[in-house]
């Protein structure tokens, strides 16, 4: 897509200007045949001055090439990867300054300043939105004020989004004539976080203030930056800029975070715990993992992990619940991408490691590393009296969630997935 250097990463992209940054993007596919007379004139026709949507900043003029990367980076068509890649630029100029300037384009190949639509060439004309008659816009399309482009569910600056609570606001634009269709564009689903918006599709009406609902769930500990946008057909596009950082917790945390180009690391606070309860010799304490453990303690020790400042704790039951919380937590939770069929129809060792295969990275690696806790656990059964069928029903319940549609398939998930564990379990022990 970019006319990039192997060596060029996105870091070095970002530094650039857009000037120097156009020069890596090639033509759209109608202009590589234009003449360079016809170019001029394109640059020509996209600086004249546009009747506005809504009310920009300054009346700075927008140039050729800030056109070209802004076109390029909204374009519905364009591959996931290349998609991410024009929001991360998109994201790395100030965000008024990107929203003005995507306001800008959008008004100026929707809405000239009074100039037929034939005789606008050069302006990306071929990307403005046609009527059923094919004529020009009407007098009647809505026209509407935008006064606000950011959306921050009322947290002052520094404030955090809790995590697994609903936070909601308001986009609210002004509708100062006209009638007409709209819809709202949402970013792909991420299972970090849920981003609701309501109505998505309606027609404008009535007069005045259009409000419309949002909502954000945060499921993981995440730094949440997102453009979303409102199309009004025959109008242009309105862009607001979703910008929040929801409480940190290592309970529920994102673990995509730890794969990094294919190498993946043990969250940290498995780690610590784990670390902590060798040093103790708990994997001999009877009862280990079964106990019930102190609230007040688990508070602390939650806590503690949540500040990276876990060296220790004073009820080894309750760091043993706690590590167990680690996995349940998990949204979604570490073996959730396995499919219903295939996990009820594994019966034998060799079936579960085909499993364990199937399962992506991160999830895999930390899975394996839970094994391995679980294979130093039950070579002390003698000591701590917990046999491999309880740690394997424990923890099984911690790793999947059934959620079928069926319920005889609820009914008979959690035990294929502890058949799967002690399956598992088993296998890594006879390899030491």
């Amino acid at each position: 897509f970019f006319l990039c250097m192997p060596s060029d990463t996105l870091d070095d992209l970002l530094t650039l200007s857009w000037e120097d940054m156009v020069k890596k993007i090639p033509d759209p596919p109608q202009r590589k045949r234009e003449t360079t007379r016809a170019r001029r004139a394109s640059v020509s026709a996209a600086q004249k001055p546009s009747r506005r949507i809504a009310k920009p900043s300054s009346d700075s003029i927008v140039s050729y090439a800030q056109q070209k990367m802004n076109i390029f980076c909204t374009q519905p068509e364009l591959e996931p990867g290349i998609r991410k890649l024009a929001t991360q630029m998109l994201l790395s100029i100030p965000p008024d300054k990107a929203l003005e300037n995507l306001q800008k384009i959008y008004s100026t190949y929707y809405n000239s300043s009074g100039t037929p639509a034939g005789q606008r060439k050069g302006s990306f004309s071929f990307l403005k939105k046609k009527s059923s008659s094919g004529s020009s816009i009407s007098s009647k399309a809505p026209a509407l004020e935008v006064s606000m482009f950011q959306v921050n569910f009322g947290l002052g600056e520094g404030t955090l989004c809790p995590l697994h609570e609903n936070m909601t606001s308001e986009v609210v634009v002004n509708l100062k004539a006209g009638k007409g269709r709209f819809f709202w564009q949402l970013p792909d689903p991420d299972p970090a976080y849920t981003l609701e918006l309501s109505p998505l599709t309606g027609t404008f009406k009535k007069k005045g203030e259009q409000r419309f609902s949002l909502t954000l769930n945060f499921n993981s500990s995440i730094h949440l930056e997102e453009i979303i946008s409102l199309e009004v057909p025959g109008v242009g596009r309105f862009f607001f800029l979703i910008r929040v950082e929801s409480e940190h917790s290592v309970f529920g945390e994102d673990i995509r975070q730890y794969d990094e180009n294919g190498r993946v690391s043990i969250p940290p606070s498995l780690v610590a715990m784990k670390d902590f309860m060798e040093s103790q010799d708990a994997f001999k304490i009877p009862k280990i993992f079964l106990t019930t453990g102190k609230e007040e303690e688990i508070l602390a020790i939650r806590d503690k992990l949540n500040r990276d400042m876990f060296y220790d704790c004073r009820d080894i039951h309750s760091l043993a619940n706690t590590l167990v919380a680690w996995f349940d937590e998990q949204s979604p939770k570490l073996l959730q991408g396995l499919s219903e069929n295939t996990i009820l129809s594994a019966g034998g060792q060799q079936e579960c490691l085909s499993l364990l295969d199937m399962l992506k990275e991160p999830s895999q690696t930390i899975f394996i590393w839970l094994l391995e806790l679980l294979v130093d656990v039950n070579h002390h059964e003698d000591a701590n009296g917990v046999t491999l069928a309880e740690l394997a029903d424990l923890f099984g319940a911690a790793l999947y969630s059934p959620q079928s549609a069926d319920s005889s398939k609820n009914q008979n998930l959690p035990g294929s997935i502890s058949k799967m564990v002690k399956h598992l379990v088993q296998y890594r022990s006879k390899l030491r």
